[in-house]
This record gives C-alpha cells, structure tokens and sequence, in this order.
C-alpha cells in the first residue's frame, strides 16, 4: 500500500539516474538529519546529564552518518555522484 505523495513505481518504469536522484534526495536528509541532531543536542546538553546527553549524541551521529555513508556508496555503484546539496 502506497501512502501519502509516494508513487510505486514498476522495475522497468524508474531509470537509473532517476535512482539515483532519489539516492542523493535521501543523502541529503540524512545530512540534515546529522545537523539537526547536533543543534538538538547542544539544546538539550543544557538540560540534561551532560554524560547522558554526550552518549546518546555520539551513538545518533554514528547512525546517521553510517547511513549517509552507505546511501552515497549506493549512488557510486550505480555510477552516480553523491550530493550534500539538493537541486
């Protein structure tokens, strides 16, 4: 079941640069994510047991970035190049 604006598309009806666009779309959310997460935690750092709020911190950065990397590394393999930016 497909919801909200997504669209399901068929194996033969999406494109490899249209994969591709959709990997660096995802790419660049993770790294707003990354950015996000480290303004949310310097926030909360305030208020919180600054070890807790160190520890977790640590571990969601290590979480998003290993997404972004694999993300960028799925973009390579289909002969694309990863983008920070949208377009």
């Amino acid at each position: 079941m497909v919801k909200g604006t997504q669209r399901q598309h068929s194996p033969q009806g999406i494109s490899q640069g249209q994969v591709i666009d959709l990997l660096n779309q995802d790419l660049c959310r993770h790294l707003e994510a990354i950015m996000l997460s480290v303004n949310y935690f310097e926030m909360v750092d305030c208020n919180m047991d600054r070890n807790a709020a160190g520890q977790l911190a640590t571990q969601m950065h290590k979480e998003l970035l290993q997404w972004a990397l694999t993300t960028a590394a799925q973009i390579r393999s289909l002969g694309g190049c990863p983008k920070s930016k949208r377009t």
